[in-house]
């Protein structure tokens, strides 16, 4: 499966000159983008060889298309509010799990325990994570007394 460009641009491959087929000048007006600096973007491949665009020239190809990534895009341009909402329902059914395996006990020192660390920063996030890891073990008791040890 091939890669398709990120940006795109027409142009007859045929005609393209021994520099432009090469990627060191624009498909579009023959720049030397080496000598120039320009800013460019890879817009295709011709003979294995990848060619480039000045940036004045390309248009996004990725405009209106959907991607087999979840929620449609890399995480990496996901919005914060997605990002969010994922983080919620993760420690919302982590939560569920913890009550389910160990009675309503273990859910309300496991909220404590995420209170004191995110909201009150009373508890630092590496020993948040150790106590967080005794309760999902069924350590209730021994989580509890830590936190309250940590926190007051």
């Amino acid at each position: 499966m091939g890669i398709e460009p990120t940006y795109s641009i027409s142009f007859d491959a045929g005609t393209l000159t021994d520099e432009q087929r090469d990627g060191t000048a624009c498909v579009a007006c023959g720049t030397d983008l080496a000598v120039t600096g320009l800013p460019s973007v890879p817009v295709g491949v011709v003979k294995g060889a990848m060619v480039f665009a000045c940036t004045r020239h390309t248009q996004d190809a990725t405009a209106g298309k959907s991607s087999d990534w979840p929620g449609g895009e890399p995480r990496g341009v996901r919005t914060l509010e997605e990002i969010a909402d994922d983080a919620q329902w993760a420690l919302f059914e982590g939560i569920k799990r913890v009550e389910r395996d160990h009675g309503p006990k273990a859910s309300n020192v496991a909220l404590r325990l995420i209170r004191a660390v995110v909201v009150d920063e009373t508890v630092p996030e590496v020993e948040g994570i150790a106590l967080l890891r005794e309760v999902s073990r069924g350590e209730i008791d021994r989580a509890a007394a830590r936190l309250d040890e940590i926190a007051g």
